[in-house]
């Protein structure tokens, strides 16, 4: 099975019908709406591949909050396939929380 035809498997069980992927309205896209369901599912994998369907074709100012929301949900498939190691991520999160705790660069 090809990537457009799991897509459109996924938003036949997210939506019990066929959707209209040239919807204009962002907010009410079936998209949209059906990352956050995959996403409040856990289902990341998921919710990364439907809202990438709407990234590429958009030409919406909202691209870039659309590849925000795609980077995190790739994030936590990496995470759920235990990519990271909680160390190092513990390390990053602390690193993001509190900048002043980067390594600094040797002199």
């Amino acid at each position: 099975m090809g990537k457009g035809e799991r897509i459109s498997q996924l938003m036949t069980e997210f939506s019990g019908d066929a959707v209209d992927p040239d919807q204009t309205d962002v907010a009410s896209h079936p998209f949209y709406r059906a990352f956050f369901h995959w996403w409040n599912e856990q289902r990341y994998y998921e919710a990364h591949d439907v809202l990438e369907q709407l990234w590429l074709k958009t030409k919406s100012p909202d691209a870039d909050y659309f590849k925000g929301l795609i980077q995190a949900a790739g994030a936590f498939v990496h995470l759920q396939k235990r990519y990271v190691v909680e160390a190092r991520l513990q390390r990053l999160l602390k690193c993001v929380f509190n900048p002043g705790a980067l390594p600094q660069a040797q002199q």
